[in-house]
């Protein structure tokens, strides 16, 4: 049968067992998993496996029969340089743990702003558009704002406009022997005899644009003057079309304002766009020239 509890004046009560389920458990066995848990809490537990119950609902802990930080089950206390050695172990183990979480911190941050940056300039890139490889082989070319103007000269068909006319071309005539071509996704072109990176000759398409604009005015020229010209109409034909395109490729968008000129004859103001005073948004021809005359392929200079 279950023995009763019963309460004194001390309200205190004494340990129940029941007989049923045989002899309780010794609390402390001689295991070594017991004795490795003592080793790390040295002081005597018989605190924690004995309170008593009091009816104020308080928990009382009795005094244990043994001293503090009384040895236990072959536990010896470790001597004091011991203790020194692993107090210092367990702080070089935190500062390293402290920097190699730094270091974790520092390096995730590294790589997210890295993969960042290259998202957006992938983004940036797909945006633009992209250029031809050809053109990897030039330098960069600045971009300027310029006003065109009326300049009486260059429409001069005297010695003045022949003399500026001759003098646009840089020296070399535009043409650039490109060593290793096919690395620029280059066609094949007229080799460059005598060059060991198997260079090859090409011509710039602004230079031969000029080119056919001076043949056109030529060909105005000799009609004025009456003259045989030099070029054939065929010719003539293939720079116009030739510039045509070349006009389409720049497609050159600025907006050019009409300026007022009073109509004698009719008496009413008309508005003439000579785009005479537009600013353009142009490529700086002098870092094109220079480059054309750095890397020319001969030292011919002739608009014609």
């Amino acid at each position: 049968s279950v023995p009763e509890a019963s309460y004194n004046d001390d309200v205190r009560a004494p340990t129940r067992q029941d007989g049923r389920l045989g002899d309780l458990p010794t609390l402390r066995p001689s295991s070594t998993a017991y004795s490795d848990f003592r080793q790390a809490f040295p002081t005597c537990i018989d605190r924690l496996l004995a309170p008593v119950i009091s009816l104020d609902d308080s928990i009382e802990m009795p005094k244990p029969d043994c001293e503090e930080n009384k040895p236990f089950l072959g536990y010896t206390p470790r001597d004091p340089e011991q203790r020194t050695d692993d107090a210092v172990f367990v702080r070089r183990t935190l500062q390293k743990n402290v920097v190699w979480g730094i270091l974790g911190f520092i390096s995730s941050s590294l790589i997210f702003f890295t993969i960042l940056f290259i998202s957006r300039r992938s983004g940036d890139a797909a945006a633009r558009p992209q250029l031809l490889p050809g053109q990897s082989f030039w330098p960069y070319i600045p971009e300027y704002k310029r006003v065109f103007v009326d300049d009486k000269d260059w429409k001069d068909a005297g010695e003045v406009g022949d003399v500026l006319w001759h003098n646009l071309l840089p020296i070399g005539e535009g043409y650039v022997p490109i060593p290793f071509p096919r690395k620029y996704a280059l066609p094949e072109s007229a080799p460059f005899e005598g060059n060991p990176d198997k260079a090859e000759v090409y011509a710039t398409s602004s230079v031969h644009q000029l080119h056919c604009l001076a043949t056109i005015r030529e060909m105005i020229k000799s009609y004025d003057r009456s003259e045989v010209p030099a070029y054939g109409s065929g010719h003539a034909y293939h720079c116009l079309n030739y510039l045509r395109q070349g006009v389409l490729c720049a497609a050159d968008t600025t907006f050019e304002y009409g300026h007022p000129v009073w109509n004698v004859e009719k008496k009413f103001m008309q508005y003439e766009f000579s785009g005479i005073g537009a600013v353009h948004q142009c490529r700086d021809w002098n870092t094109v020239e220079e480059f054309l005359v750095n890397n020319r392929a001969s030292d011919k200079q002739s608009i014609n």
